[in-house]
């Protein structure tokens, strides 16, 4: 084999090993003193001066209706979310005037005593300057399967490899960004109750 051929041999295993590292999805357990906390053992430092975007799914939502809100795991997932996240100072909530977005929001804009922000899916660009308006603090945004890829990508300048083709209301981005040091990010899920 030669000096090429060895060369891309081991450019394409290292692009394999990356992609499927970024492809692992693994559980959310808690967020404690500053560090989330997965079911596999790793964890995520919460930077202050790292901006936190949470790209978020509904939950499970309702199948009655043209603007469904949320069934009953759909709710107690929703629940879960505010116990995970709610000593987190996020500094906006973001959202489409959708019922089943706006209702898994619903108990952690609550408790926070704030009201969610509304972003037009046919203009992100608003919504990434807005984003990017409140770094360093962190930000919630629900997202939609025909988007998510998008803001992904002019996030973190990176391609989305998360599988969204099947049930997507266990799963969450988590980005960590400074315009210093980089991105770092993380796929995971979390659990209805």
């Amino acid at each position: 084999m030669n000096k090429t051929n060895c060369l891309l041999s081991a450019l394409l295993c290292l692009f394999l090993n990356m992609l499927s590292a970024q492809e692992t999805v693994t559980g959310l357990l808690q967020f404690k003193n500053q560090r989330f906390q997965f079911e596999n053992g790793d964890s995520m430092v919460l930077d202050p001066d790292k901006q936190l975007i949470v790209l978020l799914f509904h939950a499970e939502q309702d199948t009655i209706g043209l603007d469904p809100g949320l069934s009953t795991e759909g709710r107690w997932r929703a629940i879960n979310l505010l116990r995970i996240m709610k000593t987190i100072e996020f500094g906006a909530f973001f959202t489409t005037p959708f019922r089943n977005n706006i209702l898994t929001l619903q108990p952690l804009v609550d408790y926070k005593k704030t009201q969610p922000r509304y972003y037009d899916q046919s203009d992100i660009q608003v919504l990434i300057k807005e984003i990017a308006n409140l770094s360093p603090y962190p930000i919630m945004v629900m997202v939609h399967p025909e988007t998510v890829g998008l803001i992904f990508e002019r996030i973190t300048q990176s391609k989305l490899t998360m599988d969204i083709s099947t049930n997507r209301s266990d799963k969450m981005i988590l980005i960590q960004r400074d315009r210093k040091q980089g991105i770092l990010w993380k796929t995971c899920t979390y659990k209805v109750r």
